[in-house]
């Protein structure tokens, strides 16, 4: 399915702690498997965020910009990850605000990048692109993956009546161009029931334990959604993405959800179009003189 959406952005100065990655016209992509099994640091174009230090500042909608817990005022989570399967290793004492490298026991190999803020309003998963597709872009395609992993132990509670359990079920995506303020892509938040807009994020009524609760593991799939930006994001300038994941009531121990499988392409513009078809045009009268001559 394609999503197809305007969001507005205004100014206001944001400072990134990391590299840019390239954004080409070749595309971008990242699996997150090259942090292998033992994996501890981020992907250099990666980088981890947090905000807050209560539970109740996100208890309803994530703020955007300008509140002392905002997006905007998100700060570095440091770049050290726990790395583990699902199944082994991640206990309420190693939640925090950083990442995790993790994965399913059934694909060990398949690493994702993942959050469960504690502590804390909650955490972000940023990219920082630079356009280096030699023109201004407006458009962009973009397709990931949400992963859901719960530790069965003590995770039978936690969402498991959403919006009135503790957090979101999936992350809500920002971003900003070139230092502008993070307007939100409404369109991409999650949701746990079909509405047919938003991304679906399953919620089972049975975990692995037997007992009453959200899914162990599942994985809501965006694909080539077209984000149209709400400024053009210029050639050389850098664009900041992020998964943001709250940490709304203060239930212990908290779910972990990961991004995976992440593509960002440009989608030419309009104007791009009209002067390919344009030239197309002309080659062709050309052609058709020289042929009666």
């Amino acid at each position: 399915m394609q999503y197809v959406f305007s969001v507005a952005v205004l100014l206001l100065v944001f400072s990134g702690l990391t590299q840019a990655a390239s954004l080409t016209s070749s595309g971008y992509s990242q699996n997150f498997d090259s942090m292998g099994t033992a994996g501890t640091t981020l992907p250099a174009d990666w980088s981890i965020w947090k905000v807050g230090t209560s539970h109740s500042a996100w208890a309803t909608s994530i703020t955007a910009n300008g509140a002392a817990d905002s997006v905007s005022a998100m700060t570095s989570a440091g770049t050290s990850l726990v790395s583990a399967l699902l199944d082994s290793g991640i206990t309420t004492s190693t939640k925090n605000a950083n990442a995790y490298n993790i994965a399913h026991a059934a694909t060990p190999n398949d690493r994702v990048l993942t959050t469960s803020p504690t502590g804390v309003d909650g955490s972000a998963i940023q990219l920082s692109l630079t356009n280096n597709t030699g023109s201004a872009l407006s458009n962009l395609a973009i397709s990931y993956d949400i992963v859901k992993f719960y530790d069965g132990n003590k995770q039978s509670t936690i969402d498991s009546t959403f919006p009135a359990g503790e957090e979101l079920p999936g992350y809500e995506l920002f971003y900003s161009v070139n230092g502008g303020s993070w307007a939100n892509v409404a369109v991409l938040n999650p949701v746990n029931t079909s509405d047919g807009i938003h991304p679906v994020i399953p919620v089972g009524a049975i975990n692995a334990n037997g007992v009453n609760g959200p899914v162990d593991y599942s994985v809501t799939s965006i694909s080539n959604a077209v984000v149209s930006l709400g400024t053009s994001w210029g050639a050389g300038q850098t664009l900041s993405l992020r998964w943001v994941d709250d940490n709304a009531v203060n239930i212990s121990a908290d779910q972990i959800i990961g991004l995976n499988n992440v593509s960002v392409s440009a989608v030419p513009e309009a104007g791009t179009y009209a002067m390919f078809l344009a030239g197309l045009g002309l080659i062709g009268c050309v052609t058709r003189r020289r042929n009666r001559r």
